[in-house]
């Protein structure tokens, strides 16, 4: 029985571990300082499991982004 017990903790330790992956979906601002000078870029992201695909928009423009 205690087998089981343990078993069965672990699978949903395994489960709940693959539900708290992180997903970074969503609109992201930052700010960023180098001795260079300082900006505002944002970022657009789309998580779809381990694929992330987004927009980077700041003092260069426009790009996409995929990884």
């Amino acid at each position: 029985m205690l087998r089981r017990t343990v078993q069965a903790a672990v699978i949903a330790a395994a489960l709940l571990c693959s539900a708290l992956a992180a997903d970074i979906s969503g609109a992201w601002e930052f700010n960023v300082e180098t001795a260079q000078g300082s900006g505002s870029p944002s970022f657009e992201f789309k998580q779809d499991g381990e694929k992330l695909a987004g927009t980077y928009s700041g003092m260069f423009g426009k790009a996409p982004l995929s990884g």
